[in-house]
């Protein structure tokens, strides 16, 4: 009838789909940025463990990678070849990741 509603109430068991990768803190920290190209990034990856390290532009292609040794919490990176823009930054281990925005001038 014309006006009248019913209320339904739905309840799911267990989730469909779980993302793969798990967002996590890896405390990343990119100095400078703004940068020219030459940036120091600052991570705390698990204990022993090894990541990855990626740039990422704005229609998601990986545009560098390297990875991150055992042990390690900075890297000093060149990144003077790429255009000036701005760039996802990807720090991943296992199924953890953590992203941060790199500006290059």
């Amino acid at each position: 009838m014309y006006g009248e509603t019913e209320d339904y109430e739905i309840t799911i068991a267990s989730p469909v789909a779980v993302s793969e990768f798990l967002a996590q803190d890896f405390n990343l920290k990119i100095n400078p940025n703004p940068n020219d190209g030459n940036v120091k990034v600052h991570y705390k990856l698990p204990l022993n463990e090894t990541g990855n390290f990626d740039v990422v532009d704005f229609l998601g292609k990986t545009i560098f990678s390297m990875p991150l040794p055992l042990g390690s919490s900075m890297q000093n990176i060149n990144l003077e070849k790429l255009p000036a823009g701005v760039y996802s930054v990807r720090i991943s281990c296992n199924k953890s990741y953590a992203n941060a925005r790199l500006i290059k001038q």
